[in-house]
């Protein structure tokens, strides 16, 4: 009747506008979606850990050989020396490979912190590759408790030296350890654990 069609123009016509507003956002919200699932996301996450990997690693290991001549200028004041702009340091990497590289090896482990960046390129190939994460996160978890247990050896038996070889962590540690149970003390549990971890490992 007369009623029936006059509802149905004035309901229809906004119908089939908003379902033409609605058709944009569902596009968009597919095509953000078929990106991620797409092989090209995870590939393009892969290579961005290995190329931060590569320069984290580079920055520590030029650390090593460059410490000396940078110590003093990144020491305190990290950040400030990033935006000196006629600031020169002997890092590989420049200032940034400066600041990061004493970032890694002084405030964290000492030398073993190479580590982190290793698992992180390691991470990195396995998502660019498609491989499967699980022997990784294996390998990830002995390499943290290693990473740990040889910072505190390494800050305890070189302790006389200038090179924080055992970074702070180690040192702050092996300090703490030094005044709970003594020199004797600390030196005896580093080697039950050191004798336990290759009995767990190798079973001889």
């Amino acid at each position: 009747d007369r009623n029936s069609l006059i509802t149905m123009s004035i309901f229809v016509p906004k119908n089939k506008k908003a379902a033409t507003t609605a058709r944009p956002k569902t596009k968009k919200a597919a095509q953000k979606a078929s990106f991620i699932r797409d092989q090209r996301f995870p590939k393009l996450i892969g290579i961005t850990l290995v190329v931060l990997g590569v320069f984290v690693l580079v920055a520590g290991i030029s650390y090593v050989f460059t410490w000396k001549e940078d110590q003093d200028k990144i020491l305190n004041y990290p950040f400030s020396a990033l935006g000196e702009g006629d600031l020169i340091l002997a890092n590989w990497l420049g200032r940034l490979g400066a600041v990061v590289g004493n970032a890694l090896i002084y405030w964290g482990f000492g030398i073993s912190s190479l580590i982190i960046p290793v698992l992180v390129i390691g991470f990195g190939l396995r998502k660019f590759l498609g491989a499967g994460l699980q022997t990784w996160y294996i390998r990830a978890g002995k390499s943290i408790l290693a990473m740990v247990y040889l910072s505190m050896l390494l800050a305890f038996v070189f302790s006389w030296t200038q090179f924080p070889w055992g970074g702070a962590f180690g040192e702050s540690t092996t300090q703490w350890l030094s005044n709970f149970m003594g020199f004797l003390g600390v030196l005896l549990s580093l080697l039950f654990v050191l004798t336990a971890t290759f009995i767990i490992q190798f079973n001889p």
